[in-house]
């Protein structure tokens, strides 16, 4: 290796190990700047009254903070730090250099109408993960940066993730900054998604306020227009789909810190509206979100909720929907406290079903607003925004809804059953129930109990059909088909709660399963051509699962079939 290219290579070496080790100490508890600041440095030093208009506006700031006591400029930066200063900033800076030289002595941040902060060009790409990097290094634990807010900075999608890819390397013990980032242009919010589920809970930024504009460019999703119906799955919704707070502790539908709700953008919206915000991007005293949660449409309907997940294109208002996965929360604290009721389901617990859309729309864009409870004094969490393209049904399949001409809005309803229908299916009970003459549950109408009993003893029902109780609940009506059973033919009702009676086949794939007790394999999907006989504890590579009338099986390798009844079987690894 020549001498030059030698030294070359060296030098990159080394400089390899300089930044990975400054990474390291970065993901520290004690976080270290990259250039140490002298504390005991006056106001008036590190900001000299002859100085550049920036550093001009910074001391002005700084000296008509928000703090214990008055900021000096004969102060130091530690006294000045000990005092939690907040400041506000909102005349545009050219060079964020002398905002950096006391960014450690701030308790709180405002900047606004900063034109150069976003990273839209080159010689301002680094402005914001530099001063997200000096807003946190050098604070001592009693004093850290509570505070960020990046409002009307003319921001994008590229800099929250730039924000955000700097914060995720440092590390706290616990959590304390709130950033604002309202009226901004970001409307696609999957980097603080990330941030929130990547490894660790102690990132320093617990908080998103971002109540955003809608023209910015939007992820983009597609959806089937029928009519003027939209259904979009909620598997689409990523909102709905990574939770990021346990909803048993929220009380209800949360997620990410807040309730999820959706409208679809037709025209000037609340959160575009100033005069609604204060500068921290915060709810002013009086502002209502214009939302319906699901607790105030179930307590107009307390169990009727085949419409729960339907909004209407036109609408004003936010609506919160209830996804099944958070129907199963309601579902397990009612069998949390031994009841055999059940929340009925919605018509299609799947998706979200949009109406009034108008007819051969080829677009519509959906806002998704996340938002914390009211006690927690109301704060836009975030907006995400989706471009969703739609694509029209053909004509043999499009139905167009009614119109119901009494309604003030004349919006269409589309007709829903007045039943939910449960799937044909064969259940197991997994707790203790009762089987009943009729879907009102009463010791009188009960028929006899079923004990909670181990997994291969498990009673099991084919569903025969469904009814509700007096009060709407939804019940399965089943016929007991447990092999050598006493009750064996039995007909009844019995709770349709998924905690208490659940699928008794496997309704996903494996690789693998573990025999319960004596299995066979058989030459067919049928289980006829008995072929081989496999131990209890035996392990069984498996291919496929195929579905058969109401049941299911696994497809060996060998091309044979054994049952997928979770009596019989378990999945393993």
């Amino acid at each position: 290796m020549k001498g030059k290219t030698f030294r070359a290579f060296c030098f990159s070496v080394l400089s390899f190990i300089v930044l990975l080790t400054g990474f390291l100490l970065i993901n520290t508890t004690t976080v270290q700047a990259a250039t140490t600041i002298d504390m005991n440095q006056t106001v008036d030093q590190v900001l000299p009254d002859n100085g550049s208009n920036d550093e001009q506006i910074v001391k002005k700031a700084l000296l008509s903070a928000n703090s214990k006591t008055k900021i000096e400029s004969t102060m130091t930066l530690t006294q000045v730090q000990e005092n939690k200063p907040q400041i506000t900033i909102d005349q545009p800076l050219t060079d964020y250099t002398p905002l950096l030289k006391i960014a450690c002595t701030l308790n709180g941040l405002t900047l606004t109408h900063q034109s150069s902060l976003s990273g839209s060009t080159a010689e301002t790409k680094d402005n914001l993960p530099n001063l997200i990097s000096t807003l946190l290094t050098n604070h001592p634990t009693y004093s850290p940066v509570e505070f960020l807010n990046l409002n009307q900075d003319n921001l994008s999608n590229y800099d929250l993730s730039a924000l955000l890819d700097t914060a995720n390397q440092f590390k706290f013990s616990t959590a304390h900054l709130i950033l604002s980032l309202y009226q901004n242009n970001i409307s696609d919010f999957s980097p603080w998604m990330d941030y929130k589920d990547s490894p660790g809970d102690n990132k320093p930024i617990y908080s998103l306020i971002a109540p955003s504009s809608p023209e910015a460019e939007a992820p983009v999703l597609t959806a089937q227009l029928t009519g003027t119906t939209v259904k979009m799955p909620f598997t689409t919704l990523r909102e709905l789909t990574t939770p990021f707070t346990d909803p048993s502790s929220m009380g209800t539908a949360t997620f990410h810190g807040g309730t999820i709700a959706f409208k679809v953008n037709n025209g000037p919206d609340f959160f575009d509206d100033p005069s609604n915000f204060d500068s921290t991007g915060r709810l002013i005293s009086g502002k209502t979100v214009p939302a319906t949660t699901f607790l105030e449409a179930l307590a107009n309907s307390p169990f009727d909720l085949q419409k729960i997940d339907t909004i209407d294109a036109q609408g004003d208002g936010y609506h919160e929907p209830i996804p099944a996965n958070v129907l199963a929360f309601y579902q397990d604290a009612l069998a949390a406290s031994n009841s055999e009721d059940t929340l009925l389901p919605p018509a299609d617990p799947n998706s979200l079903t949009i109406t009034n859309v108008p007819a051969n729309s080829t677009v519509l864009h959906l806002r998704v607003l996340v938002y914390p409870e009211p006690e927690d004094k109301p704060a836009i969490t975030y907006i995400q925004n989706y471009t969703v393209k739609l694509h029209p049904t053909s004509s043999a399949a499009t139905t167009t809804p009614t119109t119901d001409s009494s309604s003030k809005d004349t919006a269409p309803i589309v007709s829903q059953p007045d039943k939910a229908q449960p799937e044909n299916k064969v259940v197991y009970t997994t707790k203790k129930i009762g089987l009943y003459k009729s879907p009102t549950f009463t010791s009188k109408d009960r028929v006899c109990w079923y004990n909670q009993a181990t997994r291969t003893n498990r009673p099991m029902f084919k569903v025969i059909g469904y009814a509700r109780s007096k009060n709407g609940l939804l019940r399965y009506k089943v016929k007991d088909v447990t092999p050598n059973a006493k009750t064996y033919g039995q007909i009844g009702y019995i709770t349709a709660n998924d905690s208490f009676a659940g699928n008794a086949y496997y309704q996903t794939k494996a690789k693998k399963i573990k025999v319960l007790r004596g299995l066979n394999s058989y030459k067919t999907q049928a289980l006829t051509g008995k072929k081989v006989h496999y131990r209890k504890n035996q392990v069984i590579r498996v291919k496929k699962l195929v579905t058969h009338n109401l049941t299911t099986r696994y497809q060996l390798p060998n091309g044979r079939y054994v049952s997928a009844n979770k009596r019989l079987v378990i999945q393993v690894e």
